[in-house]
């Protein structure tokens, strides 16, 4: 991790949390000309399983949270990082803590969403070895949406998939 980054968990309504979550909701809606373009139920307190931010100098620049889907996997929900502060180490912290928060909790199947237009995303996924899938749950049959997937192993030190 780059100096001056840290990721700390926080609780889905902590301050900086709603800040970052707002911001990535501006982001999406300047490419895709609508607010929320989030096919079905949105996250909340009641259905996220882990909530992080990512400070650089002690200033939050990015997000993400983990929903339980079943007893091993869960999606990776609101991942976002601050334009000024992509390109800086801030999306691979908060990636690598979600993955050891999954496996501290069991889950080994993680399971996300991103949307067509955000090319940066599924490029840096896919550099962390994300795979894409059919379209799975509330995905299923939308156009605008890519679902990718990554089996982790129970070591992070090596491989971080099952072969």
């Amino acid at each position: 991790m780059m100096p001056g980054l840290k990721v700390e968990e926080v609780s889905w309504d902590h301050a900086d949390a709603i800040e970052m979550r707002k911001e990535q909701r501006k982001d999406i809606a300047a490419l895709y000309e609508r607010v929320d373009s989030e096919p079905g139920t949105p996250p909340t307190a009641q259905d996220i399983t882990c909530f992080c931010v990512v400070y650089q100098d002690k200033q939050p620049v990015g997000c993400g949270g983990l929903r339980r889907l079943d007893a091993d996997s869960a999606e990776i929900k609101r991942m976002f990082v601050a334009r000024s502060a992509r390109g800086k180490g801030a999306a691979n912290a908060v990636l690598a803590f979600l993955e050891n928060k999954s496996l501290e909790l069991g889950i080994h199947r993680l399971l996300l969403e991103t949307g067509d237009k955000l090319a940066e995303a599924h490029r840096f996924y896919t550099r962390n070895g994300y795979k894409i899938i059919p379209n799975f749950g509330y995905y299923a049959g939308v156009d605008t949406s890519i679902c990718m997937e990554k089996l982790l192993a129970n070591d992070q030190t090596g491989s971080s998939e099952k072969q």
